[in-house]
């Protein structure tokens, strides 16, 4: 599990954080470990419509199970502190549920660093799964936002949830849920409010109705208070398809590594490249980007220098080249910086010369291979010899 944030959070001197990310990035880093599905003690009953809700349009015709979703739940003040990234099962031969910090440290493009749960109060609508996409370096079909009353409105849908507590199992009811999955405690850590919202999740899928129809009734009644950025025919699809995997436990869970920069009621957490890396490899297979897939380019930037202030200028130099630039790990000592791109393609070697440009190096410093990261367009190793353009 790891540690979940549901209050408020806010942007604070993101630019020294992400200059300190990549350098210490690799070292603190977060167990991940998989986690537990208990099975619903009752059956799933039959489900109804939120009398809250405002009806939304009607879901369109021939829907396509979607690669990914990012599943977001949102505070009062806008704040998505509870994200899930739900792989379908064309992925893989198991539906991926893959449980995300909301004090993922990301870059939302002309909004700048900021943290994933921050991307919610943004007026555009794809800024998260755009965000996360470049970040975890796999593809992001979409988002789908719930607002707490359309949260609340899911929960009483499917008759309540169950979940676990120190007194045993509990029963809760829509508002109930609603308040537990978006309240931090006092003293608790962002990994035990995770584990909490998965704990309803699951209950949630669990019980979720199996005819379509119902389900359609359903993904309707949320209406304005959620919201997709693509077809909710497709959403209904993608749900049908992660009730009967929770159901069969044809699915695998999994928190996204990170390590954490700062703690308390405003976390920032940064990704562990590598292992995120291998993670999505794993369990989102055909969802993973390739050089040349990613709009802007993605570049890892590895560093083998201690001087924060010298890796915050390279990622500068980077991101106005028009890069899209992604924290890398700690290196061993380098006296020469390398600008790695794939092969000899002539995207590559635009890329490669493009950034070589950027940074002030020399086009003798461009290598063929030696990366790191398959899913990146190209990886700059910062070595002790370099200097801000």
């Amino acid at each position: 599990m790891t540690e979940k944030h549901h209050g408020a959070m806010r942007t604070t001197p993101i630019a020294i954080v992400v200059a300190i990310a990549v350098v210490v990035a690799m070292v603190g880093l977060w167990g991940w470990s998989k986690l537990g599905g208990v099975p619903d003690p009752q059956p799933a009953p039959n489900p109804t419509v939120s009398p809250t809700a405002s009806p939304s349009p009607s879901p369109t015709a021939d829907p396509k199970l979607p690669e990914t979703l990012l599943w977001q739940v949102r505070t009062d003040d806008f704040i998505a502190v509870d994200n899930l990234l739900i792989g379908a099962p064309t992925n893989s031969s198991q539906t991926a549920l893959i449980y995300i910090p909301g004090g993922l440290l990301v870059d939302a493009g002309a909004a700048g660093e900021m943290t994933l749960a921050r991307t919610g109060v943004l007026s555009d609508t794809l800024a998260s799964p755009h965000a996360l996409s470049g970040l975890v370096g796999v593809r992001v079909s979409g988002a789908f936002v719930l607002e707490r009353l359309a949260f609340s409105g899911l929960v009483d849908a499917v008759g309540g949830v169950w979940i676990r507590t120190s007194y045993g199992r509990t029963h809760l009811n829509g508002p109930a849920a609603a308040s537990y999955v978006l309240t931090t405690n006092p003293g608790e850590t962002e990994k035990e409010g995770i584990a909490r919202f998965s704990d309803v999740m699951n209950s949630v899928f669990m019980r979720l109705p199996p005819d379509i129809e119902q389900m359609r009734q359903i993904v309707t009644s949320l209406g304005v208070s959620a919201r997709g950025t693509i077809p909710s025919a497709d959403i209904v699809a993608l749900l049908m398809s992660t009730r009967e995997a929770v159901r069969s436990g044809a699915y695998v869970e999994s928190l996204l590594p990170t390590s954490v920069l700062r703690s308390g009621p405003q976390p920032i957490d940064v990704i562990q490249q590598t292992m995120s890396m291998s993670m999505m490899l794993r369990m989102l297979p055909t969802s993973v980007l390739r050089p040349g897939e990613s709009d802007p380019p993605r570049v890892l930037l590895q560093t083998a220098v201690t001087n924060a202030v010298s890796t915050l200028n390279a990622r500068d130099a980077i991101v106005s080249g028009g890069y899209l630039c992604v924290g890398g790990s700690r290196v061993a000592d380098q006296i020469v910086t390398k600008v790695h791109i794939p092969d000899l393609s002539s995207a590559a070697r635009e890329v490669g010369v493009a950034l070589a440009q950027a940074l002030g190096i020399s086009e003798m410093q461009i290598v063929v291979g030696g990366m790191t990261n398959p899913t990146v367009d190209a990886e700059v190793v910062l070595g002790s010899d370099w200097k801000a353009p």
